[in-house]
């Protein structure tokens, strides 16, 4: 997700696929992934966001309607399904 990331818009993320492709190149030079890790690939991606959510409401006594952390999670929860999509494709 961080290499999608960009500061100065950080309610939009963009996946590219260039990125991706690179990305899992580089890991699996190191490292084959596993059809099981392939299958999974969405839920893991999904994962940290929602452990970081949860961090963060444990962190804070209210939680405001207009949530700027909240409101770049869901941007960033959006972006994983088109991100895992185009990594679960990807023939590496």
């Amino acid at each position: 997700m961080t290499a999608h990331y960009d500061l100065t818009q950080p309610f939009q993320i963009t996946a590219d696929a260039h990125k991706i492709h690179a990305i899992l190149n580089g890991y699996q030079r190191a490292r084959r992934i596993s059809k099981t890790e392939w299958a999974q690939m969405q839920s893991a991606i999904q994962f940290i966001l929602a452990f970081q959510v949860g961090e963060h409401m444990a962190e804070q006594q209210l939680i405001a309607s207009d949530d700027l952390f909240l409101q770049k999670v869901q941007s960033r929860l959006a972006a994983s399904i088109e991100i895992a999509q185009i990594a679960q494709l990807a023939t590496v």
